[in-house]
């Protein structure tokens, strides 16, 4: 049937046109632009057509349930011309949501790290460019939201829920396929299309970036292109949201005074542990030791927490390497209700070479 194929391809591509523009109108709450919607046509929705298609009509044809190529072909575009308008249109609401809770104050500021990484990527490698295109990203607040967090990423799998059932009804009535292993074989191959294109994407773009020195560079291009004190301001956000990852339960406090970052930490009284990433970091002592195992003690339980910092801030990570590269100090204070704990002052020369 020639003629309805040809239909339901004109179909998809109507509908897709009318979800670009849906998805114009959003990207004033997205956290990036200049993404390409026609791009994400030709590397994302073809390949999980085609890999969704070819994985259904196996499913199907193990089970039993005959579905002609062609037939089957034309049922997925038109349930998915539909899904992706009706996803486009919750699109909005969506990233309103996200952008409230993600953006910092005062409204949407060029994220200069993450912008500048992928230009190099881009200026460097042709596939990474023909992949992402020119991207522009913007500051925001990457800490998580708890469930709210998490049904924005899976919306794409919670609106899909509706449309593959509408696609079970469909094939049933058309072909006589069983509704109940019609909807488990489509629900099977759209979530292993989606994460089977993450996975190599994600794979594909490591692989490609792994071929440049931008790891290496790009912070020594942003630190000649952009002033001191705009970088420093980026960098205070960033490293605060990092920081509030690292210890999430602790009360913390980071800022900045002239070329000095200061980070306040305070500890309960009893319980002086930090966990990050699996180890204690004990920055307290037991208050009902004598005074001179009580400072032999405090001496010998200062050292992790010490260590900790001047890991970090002596860390090859390109935040601290632009913050050692301007010349920035840190400052760090743990306290519990009325003492200071540990008092810490780094600067760029305690690291050796920067």
């Amino acid at each position: 049937m020639p003629n309805a194929s040809f239909d339901s391809i004109k179909f998809y591509l109507k509908m897709f046109a009318l979800t670009f523009t849906i998805l114009a109108i959003a990207d004033q709450f997205r956290f990036s632009e200049n993404v390409s919607e026609t791009r994400d046509l030709l590397v994302r929705l073809v390949p999980e057509l085609a890999v969704g298609t070819l994985v259904l009509f196996l499913l199907l044809w193990v089970t039993r349930n005959r579905v002609p190529l062609d037939g089957l072909l034309q049922a997925i575009l038109y349930v998915d011309a539909v899904y992706l308008l009706f996803h486009a249109l919750l699109t909005i609401p969506t990233w309103y949501l996200n952008y409230f809770l993600h953006a910092p104050l005062g409204g949407r500021e060029v994220d200069l790290f993450t912008t500048e990484f992928e230009k190099c990527l881009s200026t460097q490698s042709f596939a990474f460019w023909l992949i992402r295109g020119d991207v522009q990203f913007f500051m925001y607040n990457d800490n998580s939201q708890g469930w709210i967090q998490t049904f924005i990423d899976n919306l794409r799998y919670i609106t899909a829920f509706p449309f593959l059932i509408l696609f079970a009804l469909m094939v049933w009535r058309r072909y006589g396929s069983n509704f109940l292993i019609a909807t488990i074989a489509a629900s099977m191959a759209f979530v292993f299309a989606n994460e089977a294109f993450d996975w190599v994407e994600s794979k594909v773009r490591i692989a490609l970036a792994n071929n440049t020195n931008c790891e290496s560079t790009y912070v020594w291009t942003l630190l000649d292109k952009f002033s001191a004190d705009r970088i420093a301001e980026q960098l205070q956000f960033k490293l605060s949201n990092s920081l509030k990852k690292s210890f999430p339960d602790v009360n913390q406090a980071f800022w900045l005074e002239e070329n000095d970052y200061i980070i306040a930490f305070k500890v309960d009284s009893v319980n002086r542990t930090f966990r990050v990433e699996g180890t204690d970091y004990i920055v307290g002592f037991n208050d009902d030791l004598a005074n001179t195992a009580q400072l032999s003690e405090l001496a010998y339980r200062y050292v992790p927490m010490k260590r900790f910092l001047i890991s970090t801030y002596c860390s090859p990570h390109p935040y601290w390497i632009a913050v050692r590269r301007m010349r920035y100090n840190l400052t760090a204070f743990v306290f519990d209700q009325d003492r200071t704990i540990v008092s810490l002052k780094l600067k760029p020369d305690n690291c050796g070479l920067a």
